[in-house]
């Protein structure tokens, strides 16, 4: 059971892909933006240190900036620090990827499918599932001296 408790934050988060940003992205758009290394420097005080990637929803987007509602920023070892909906401005020029950020059923079927197999195939060879027949009953032998 410790096992499958293990498996359920992976199991609800889905797995997504990355597209590149369209043009005129709508407001809520889910996407990633990668930090150039000035952007990441220049972000440092209100993304905190080693971030090269947020994700979050778009607010607005205009020639000069990103408004991004945060869900959650990267830093450069991979680490992620979730946040809480906070809003911040980041600079176009300091943003040098912008990607969409989409759910893929195809790709969540597929692992809920393999961790599904996995968890049975585990029970089958462990043994875990009895069958039901547990031996005989008997009477219990008399006591002594009768």
């Amino acid at each position: 059971m410790a096992g499958l408790a293990c498996l359920m934050p992976m199991m609800l988060t889905g797995c997504y892909t990355f597209s590149y940003l369209p043009s005129q992205p709508a407001p809520e758009t889910r996407l990633a933006l990668d930090l150039t290394d000035r952007g990441r420097a220049a972000e440092f005080e209100h993304l905190g240190p080693d971030v090269v990637r947020v994700e979050g929803y778009l607010v607005s987007l205009d020639d000069s900036a990103y408004t991004v509602r945060m869900e959650r920023s990267v830093n450069i070892r991979g680490n992620s620090t979730p946040w809480n909906g906070e809003v911040v401005h980041i600079r176009t020029d300091y943003v040098a990827t912008a990607r969409e950020k989409r759910f893929s059923t195809a790709k969540s079927v597929l692992l809920a499918g393999v961790t599904a197999a996995g968890i049975v195939g585990f029970i089958a060879t462990r043994g875990l599932i009895g069958s039901g027949s547990g031996g005989t009953t008997s009477n219990p032998p008399p006591p002594n001296g009768t």
